[in-house]
């Protein structure tokens, strides 16, 4: 049972109906998995063979929305079979219980099937048809002033896409649709016994990620670098780092000064992002030697070694080690009003500029992709917090970039943390296709990566031009200073995608003054002109223009000269 509106969920069974009563009141999520969590999803997921019962707690929820062929009847419950059900996220007192073979009219005015007193909803908005037999569900938006949404997972992240007009389409059990632009428009559309047996499948695929996982672990304690004896670790309390999934410390070893990485705890899949980034790590150091911070290897710390940060010992768990380099990530520097923090770091004065600061990190980033990519490794997670820049002195004659945060790595030698379909992504970096080649052209009927086509696959699709898109990226927040917060290159990346990742059409909407554009002017326009190339949709994309270029071919652009 999911919802934010009930704070606790009182489970009761009636031995008499074999079923399953729940009474809600005040603030709590409860999830299907039986733990609670303060996340998401906003609304209640009735299971097969679950009432709920119109008691004073519970009528708030359901005692106005059902429509006349489901009454609902005051302090008896409705048993919820296989019917699909259609209720509202934001207002508990809006919700219907569909019927087989029935067509649902929805709209603004009460003659309606469905009314939805909003103002941005239309007279007759769209169109429910529960297909006989109760397997399919379809909404066509009826020429609706604001349009209708429906909500579809996208590589694995779900996204509202808008209906055409008079257009019939399925819609999924889970999906949300949204009638307007206001909170209140905003519903859920579930069938429960898809529900069930999507749990079933979530189950037990949960429980062979689990076996894998634990082979995959007992594999990579036998190759993926040293062990390293936790006594000899002595961690700061002093964290560093702090991300989605882990956090870091400063540390030392022997004397020497070293970076710690744990997973973050109580966060789901924190630790199985921690191992991959162990193999990982292990991989590119191996492979693509200075690209990122020397990997020293692990500790694997038991309950019973584990001691306290604040007494310089480690915690149980699982820790990553490596030689320090830096404490400063280009995405620091680019906080700053200019450049030249960033250029002293890389031993230039100031007077040098914008547009050197540039070229040095382009040049020194894209030389970085092009040593990972020549042992097919594409890092996924190209952006300015995953850049650390180790300043010149500090460890040699020449300032460094390096990458870090591995743990979204895949392996296109072997497809090791590659799914495809599924990709771990920074929405404000990640390119168009959000995938490194077409799910279909990876996988057989059967779903299963065709590794023995990698090396096909990877000439043929050229996935590592993923990271080159993520690059692009980053030369714009460098040469533009008004890209370079959070919310200007969130609002940067909705910008391609409303101009079909077209730079030149971005660049006549956005209007930019001259003193901002200096550096992509310079040579007669060049950095206009390679992040365009950059920044374009890939060539197997359906409105996929020409190929990227290589991380080889960038560098030899004359942006560089």
């Amino acid at each position: 049972i999911r919802t934010n509106y009930g704070s606790t969920w009182t489970k009761t069974n009636n031995t008499k109906k074999n079923s399953t009563q729940f009474t809600c009141c005040h603030k709590m999520l409860v999830s299907r998995s039986g733990k609670l969590t303060s996340l998401q999803p906003k609304f209640a997921l009735l299971q097969k063979h679950s009432s709920f019962s119109s008691c004073e707690s519970t009528t708030t929820w359901i005692n106005k929305g059902w429509t006349a062929r489901r009454p609902l009847r005051r302090n008896s419950p409705i048993k919820v079979a296989s019917d699909w059900v259609f209720f509202n996220v934001e207002l508990q007192n809006w919700g219907w219980q569909l019927t087989d073979g029935l067509s649902y009219k929805i709209g603004r005015t009460e003659d309606n099937d469905i009314t939805v007193p909003l103002g941005t909803v239309s007279g007759a908005h769209a169109l429910l048809e529960v297909e006989k037999g109760g397997e399919a569900v379809y909404i066509t938006d009826l020429g609706s002033t604001n349009g209708t949404q429906v909500s579809k997972v996208v590589m694995g992240k779900e996204v509202l896409g808008k209906l055409e007009p008079n257009k019939r389409t399925r819609v999924e059990s889970g999906s949300a649709v949204v009638l307007a632009k206001d909170e209140e428009g905003m519903f859920l559309i579930l069938n429960p016994d898809q529900e069930d047996q999507r749990e079933a499948q979530e189950a037990q695929a949960q429980a062979e990620y689990a076996a894998s996982s634990a082979a995959a672990r007992v594999e990579r304690q036998k190759r993926s670098g040293p062990e390293l004896g936790f006594e000899t670790v002595k961690p700061s309390s002093n964290l560093i780092g702090d991300g989605s999934f882990g956090q870091v410390f400063l540390g030392k070893m022997r004397n020497k000064e070293i970076v710690l990485k744990r997973a973050k705890a109580r966060v789901e899949g924190a630790e199985e992002m921690l191992d991959l980034e162990l193999e990982m790590n292990y991989r590119v150091y191996e492979r693509a030697p200075g690209v990122s911070p020397p990997y020293l290897g692990y500790c694997l710390v038991t309950e019973r070694q584990g001691g306290q940060l604040y007494n310089k010992e480690l915690e149980a768990g699982l820790w990553l080690a490596w030689e320090f380099q830096s404490r400063y990530t280009l995405e620091q520097y680019l906080k700053e009003k200019s450049s030249n923090g960033l250029l002293k770091a890389m031993g230039l004065s100031p007077k040098a500029g914008d547009l050197a600061a540039t070229k040095e990190v382009m040049k020194a980033l894209l030389t970085n992709l092009d040593k990972l990519h020549a042992e097919k490794l594409v890092h996924r997670d190209v952006k300015p917090a995953n850049m650390l820049v180790v300043p010149k002195g500090m460890f040699g004659s020449s300032w460094k970039l390096q990458l870090i945060d591995l743990g979204a790595t895949a392996d296109m030698q072997d497809g090791y943390n590659f799914t495809p379909g599924v990709c771990p992504r920074d929405p404000e970096y990640c390119p168009p296709e959000c995938d490194l080649m077409p799910e279909d052209a990876a996988t057989d009927s059967e779903g299963v990566l065709l590794t023995q086509n990698l090396a096909a696959l990877w000439t043929k699709f050229q996935p590592a031009t993923f990271d080159i898109y993520a690059a692009g990226v980053v030369l714009m927040q460098l040469a533009v200073p008004s890209l370079r917060s959070a919310q200007a290159v969130e609002q940067f990346a909705a910008g391609m995608r409303e101009c079909g990742h077209k730079l030149e059409k971005w660049r006549e909407l956005a209007d930019l003054p001259t003193n901002e554009t200096e550096v992509l002017d310079a040579n007669s326009g060049a950095g206009w002109l390679l992040a365009g190339t950059m920044l374009q949709e890939a060539f197997w994309l359906e409105n996929g223009a020409q190929k990227r270029p290589s991380a080889k071919e960038a560098l030899s652009h004359r942006f560089f000269e």
